[in-house]
């Protein structure tokens, strides 16, 4: 019972992380003995190999990150609270809470190419079995393997369930699932995709995994036992996620709003949109709203829009303003300053 436990009160933290802030990720905490003026740094890149991996989806170590960073630099804040010991020996045991600071793990991230997982991560069902030299076993959250599935669940931002294993579980056949049956399964566990798998062998356990999400993804695995099973074959979920997501972001326009100042008539517009089409990933520009002195525009575009950002920012034509935009819906604000060969209104 406590293992199903550990696994419930997983699940409630994935549903949770799976749609967290990016400031929730970019926090994480530790049980320290000592309260210390500076973080030691064992205890640094402890800490940021944990919000690279909720960031990523996937476990990150960095060993062979190309550049090691000055970790404490990255450190935002932290703060020292008196805590439970988790070690028996210890005195006297303090929660140490970090945050790190967002534009230097998304540059530490790009540096190292440590893709971040930016959408929404789907709630997985784990419906596999183990073949013995009896009847194939569901692995249900009663299952050992639980307990790591829990960990490997916080650790990565992700809701990973088990199924209970009852009567009703029993009664479905554990090979070649039907599709109506897979939906019976979502709707019965409320999550988003299932993954299916059978597992035999010894001293090595070969996998044979089916995903099935949107569409039906199948592969193959070998391992050494079954909690790097579980983990390998989480991790080649992630890959894949984060695979078709760029391939339906490049398949399908996005919609940023820009809000621009110091426009003053629609002839300005007309400059500023023949300006941003000269962008290859932008496909349209229309106005979204007018007001004083400004105007918001609606750009479709391939890609995301911090990509789309991130191409504007070094664009003499338009300056970030360090004010908050006026329109609601606008993602970023800009100065429109008029180039020098646009002949002037």
């Amino acid at each position: 019972m406590q293992i199903r436990q550990i696994l419930w009160l997983c699940t409630l933290y994935g549903l949770t992380a799976a749609g967290q802030p990016q400031s929730e990720q970019l926090q994480t905490a530790e049980i320290v003995t000592q309260r210390t003026a500076e973080i030691p740094h064992e205890i640094a890149l402890n800490a940021l190999q944990k919000v690279l991996t909720k960031r990523a989806g996937q476990s990150i170590t960095l060993a062979w990150a190309k550049t090691q960073p000055n970790i404490e630099t990255m450190i935002d804040q932290y703060d020292f609270e008196k805590s439970t010991c988790q070690d028996q020996e210890a005195a006297v045991c303090y929660k140490l809470s970090m945050q790190f600071n967002q534009d230097s793990i998304e540059h530490f991230m790009t540096s190292n190419q440590i893709k971040a997982w930016t959408t929404k991560r789907p709630s997985i069902l784990i419906w596999a079995s183990q073949k013995t030299d009896t009847n194939p076993q569901l692995i249900s959250s009663y299952h050992p393997v639980a307990a790591q599935l829990s960990n490997q669940a916080q650790a990565r931002a992700l809701t990973l369930i088990l199924p209970s294993g009852d009567i009703a579980d029993q009664q479905i056949q554990l090979d070649d699932i039907p599709d109506n049956t897979i939906e019976h399964l979502k709707n019965k566990y409320h999550v988003d995709a299932v993954l299916t798998g059978t597992i035999e062998g010894e001293s090595t356990l070969l996998g044979s995994w089916q995903y099935h999400q949107k569409q039906l993804h199948n592969w193959e695995s070998e391992s050494t036992n079954l909690a790097d099973a579980f983990s390998d074959a989480i991790d080649h979920i992630v890959v894949y996620e984060k695979r078709q997501n760029d391939i339906e972001l490049n398949q399908t326009p996005s919609t940023s709003i820009l809000e621009i100042n110091n426009v003053h008539s629609i002839d300005d517009f007309v400059h500023i949109s023949h300006h941003l089409m000269q962008y290859e990933p932008i496909q349209d520009v229309s106005i979204a709203t007018i007001g004083p002195g400004y105007i918001a525009v609606e750009v479709k575009h391939q890609h995301s829009t911090e990509e789309l950002l991130g191409q504007l920012q070094n664009d003499t034509a338009l300056q970030s303003s360090i004010d908050s935009p006026n329109f609601d819906k606008a993602q970023v604000s800009y100065e429109w300053i008029t180039p020098i060969n646009q002949p002037q209104t």
